[in-house]
């Protein structure tokens, strides 16, 4: 094998166990009194954002089940491999939207520094955390709650 080629091996190796080019993992945030508001700027009431849900996540892949007149578990699986699932409370003109778990989308909870960034771990070395934690998880997750939060945001608006 040439120098060039030996290198070149060299590079992509690194950039593969560094992740650089994949998709990597970033903290969740759960969505805490999002405003849900109708066309007429009138707060919507709990059975019209629960519909909204329904008619933008289903377009979207995700699926709900009623947990009580106020709470909705929605699920989405993508190409039968990836899922994830989400707790929704809903209150008249607002609703919450917190992470409940997933399957092959890299769930983490590390270590975290005062302002609650993640902290980088190096190999054989002790944690210097604060003591605070940061779950953390693909993008692809923000991605699609990012999605179900804009399409609800629309329904309301119809």
């Amino acid at each position: 094998m040439s120098m060039l080629t030996q290198l070149i091996a060299a590079l992509l190796c690194v950039l593969a166990a560094s992740g650089v080019g994949a998709a990597g993992n970033a903290p969740i945030v759960d969505l805490i009194a999002q405003p849900a508001q109708r066309a007429d700027q009138k707060p919507a009431e709990v059975a019209e954002i629960a519909k909204a849900f329904r008619a933008a996540g289903g377009a979207l892949g995700w699926s709900f089940a009623e947990q009580g007149p106020e709470h909705l578990v929605a699920t989405i699986v993508v190409r039968g491999k990836h899922s994830a699932v989400v707790d929704i409370q809903l209150r008249r003109g607002e609703y919450d939207l917190k992470y409940r778990n997933s399957v092959n989308l890299r769930f983490k909870e590390v270590d975290a520094d005062d302002s609650g960034q993640p902290l980088v771990a190096m190999p054989h070395q002790p944690s210097l955390g604060s003591g605070k934690t940061v779950r953390t998880i693909h993008s692809s997750y923000h991605r699609w709650v990012s999605n179900l939060t804009k399409g609800v945001a629309s329904e309301l608006l119809r």
